[in-house]
């Protein structure tokens, strides 16, 4: 199952409306929530939804090292790890957005569940790893729903919009949950301020 976490905008595979900004000016991005996971490995970097490759790139988890750093290695930063748990190899996405503070924020999670309408469907959002539902009702508002694909595949989107970003949003993990009859999978987001 690929789960993808990002705010969605149809035809873009990440959104322009919003400014990135990171710690490449030290040469060192970090992957979040890297560390929760024993014998973890990362098997890529991604720089705006496209692999990050070349000679100016260095990886050394949880890290991805950049030499001559210039305006264009701003950007939106995506690692992909697998750990093993009980003899099973998982797959692990995790992001860094950037945010204003006091503004608005959705995440959007769109999970692929299985051909045709599943017996077992969720797609849902936790918040520092409880269920946004029990999250506070005035700041956190959430929207769940399910489709088919051209193909009959079966979808879940579940959306959690923050009314305005605050100091404890930025220390807060945000994860997408996605599940069906064969089983579970989790990818988690932090925020960050952009720059001014």
């Amino acid at each position: 199952m690929n789960v993808q976490v990002h705010p969605y905008k149809q035809g873009t595979c990440f959104p322009s409306r919003i400014l990135y900004a990171n710690e490449t000016r030290k040469g060192k991005i970090s992957c979040p929530t890297f560390r929760n996971y024993e014998n973890a490995t990362i098997i890529q970097w991604y720089k705006d939804c496209r692999p990050l490759q070349g000679e100016r790139y260095f990886m050394s988890d949880p890290y991805i090292f950049i030499e001559n750093l210039n305006k264009e290695d701003d950007g939106y930063y995506t690692c992909q790890f697998t750990y093993t748990h009980r003899g099973k190899v998982f797959n692990v996405s995790a992001t860094r957005i950037f945010v204003s503070e006091g503004a608005p924020f959705s995440l959007k999670c769109q999970a692929r569940l299985g051909i045709k309408k599943q017996p077992i469907a969720v797609v849902m959002w936790d918040v520092n790893k409880m269920p946004a539902e029990y999250a506070d009702e005035e700041k956190f508002h959430r929207e769940i729903s399910y489709f088919k694909g051209q193909h009959q595949e079966y979808y879940g989107e579940a959306t959690l919009t923050i009314s305005n970003i605050e100091d404890t949003d930025l220390q807060s993990s945000f994860s997408c949950v996605a599940m069906n009859e064969m089983g579970n999978t989790m990818t988690t987001v932090t925020l960050r301020l952009k720059e001014k």
